[in-house]
């Protein structure tokens, strides 16, 4: 059946609105988050994009913080393979001791910028995840573009891993 010129524009309409949907379901309340929530603390995945809630997870630290305790702020967001990796990355010897030295403290924010990749049981996100690092060296901010994994179904999402934006995760 061939749809009329006037089928075809409420068809087009009704289709961007179902984007429009999408986007301010996934960028509206992932704009900024503080660390720790009570939700992630409890393994809820439901109040914020789970790509979100880690990114900001992932750039908030302080060089008084445990590679325990800075794994373990991201709770039931992170596969238990990409915790390991986190928890070497964090007490990395060189990369801990700068980060005592300094006496960093660091802020994330986060954003979703686009969907890369989805399947059944993945979805890429490229995610803006923006820093506010203190050190007594004085204060800057930037921001890092992000391909995060998450993976798993309903409601049992968890961030399977973390690259630059241009190293891939597709």
């Amino acid at each position: 059946m061939e749809l009329s010129p006037r089928q075809r524009s409420v068809v087009f309409a009704l289709v961007v609105i179902a984007l429009a949907a999408l986007g301010y379901y996934l960028v509206v309340p992932a704009v900024t988050h503080s660390h720790r929530p009570a939700a992630a603390a409890a393994g809820g995945t439901t109040s914020s994009p789970v790509a979100v809630r880690f990114s900001v997870d992932y750039n908030t630290f302080t060089y008084t913080e445990s590679a325990a305790d800075y794994v373990g702020a991201m709770g039931g967001l992170i596969t238990g393979q990409l915790a390991t990796t986190l928890r070497a990355a964090y007490q990395a010897p060189g990369v801990a001791q700068l980060r005592k030295s300094q006496k960093q403290v660091s802020t994330g924010t986060a954003v979703i910028k686009s969907l890369r990749a989805f399947g059944p049981s993945s979805m890429t996100f490229i995610v803006t995840a923006g820093q506010r690092l203190a050190t007594t060296n004085g204060t800057s901010s930037g921001s890092t573009q992000y391909a995060v994994t998450v993976t798993g179904s309903g409601s049992s999402w968890q961030v399977s891993d973390i690259e630059l934006e241009s190293a891939g995760n597709t």
